[in-house]
């Protein structure tokens, strides 16, 4: 009963983007441009092209991949392109294989010195927009049935709905199927409280859309977690109060902070 309520509070949540009637408008058509880009990637790695490195560093371009994690997965490819070029035949091979398994052999053929778990798990999910169409047939490609993934964006839906956390040593190919099936839970609970998705892409770009309005979601309580002052919290986090007081302001009266440094400063953090 308790997530029964948790997917109602949900899905009235994002009724009003879905509502707007132009998600391929606002999300998904950008990644339907993608997808085509990755499609011709694919091609070429599996004629074993001549322009296949170019072909699929324009094709992982856009929102989808991390700045940092694109130029990472682009310098391996430039680094070590028969490594490259077997992980990608791999997830992208003619063969009939499930996508776990896809999923699976090219993370482990991308080193986890280059690209962290959840980071390798994003990848993955973008190459395989790229694949033929199995299930949807918009564009013969299957960024319909394969939508792109981010941990954290989905972590926060598991969490918001009462659906399952996966394991915490999860592998890549296990956090991408846990994904998918959020989708298709998503899709059902959304059709019992009388809100239809077409497909998985459509769910995913919801989820998408929600990561940059976290507004949107059912406010969690956090009280627990709340620090007395922000004396405290500026002790905890070596700032000062005032600095904190002044951040504290600009949330209240404008809702968004941006913090601008060099990696590892403790932007995110903070």
């Amino acid at each position: 009963m308790e997530n029964e309520v948790k997917w109602e509070e949900f899905v009235r949540h994002v009724q009003e983007f879905a509502d707007c009637g132009d998600l391929d408008g606002r999300e998904n058509n950008y990644k339907r441009v993608i997808a085509c880009k990755v499609a011709a990637a694919r091609k070429a790695v599996l004629n074993d092209s001549t322009d296949w490195p170019s072909l699929v560093k324009r094709g992982i371009g856009g929102n989808l991949i991390h700045a940092v994690e694109q130029k990472k997965f682009r310098d391996w490819i430039d680094e070590s392109p028969s490594d490259a070029l077997k992980a990608l035949k791999a997830i992208w091979s003619e063969e009939s294989q499930s996508v776990s398994e896809r999923v699976r052999i090219f993370a482990q053929l991308l080193p986890q010195s280059v690209i962290s778990r959840g980071n390798r798990v994003n990848i993955a999910s973008v190459l395989l927009m790229g694949l033929p169409a199995q299930q949807y047939r918009a564009l013969g490609l299957a960024a319909e049935q394969y939508p792109p993934f981010r941990i954290t964006p989905f972590e926060n839906a598991y969490k918001h709905t009462g659906f399952v956390l996966p394991r915490t040593n999860a592998n890549e190919a296990e956090l991408y199927v846990h994904a998918l099936k959020f989708l298709d839970q998503f899709m059902e609970q959304a059709q019992a409280h009388g809100l239809e998705f077409r497909h998985r892409l459509d769910v995913q770009s919801v989820i998408w859309w929600l990561r940059n309005d976290p507004s949107k979601l059912p406010s969690l309580d956090l009280s627990h977690s709340q620090p007395c002052n922000l004396q405290l919290l500026g002790n905890k986090l070596h700032l000062s109060a005032d600095f904190l007081k002044e951040i504290t302001t600009l949330l209240e009266n404008k809702r968004q902070v941006i913090f601008q440094g060099p990696p590892g400063t403790g932007k995110t953090f903070v």
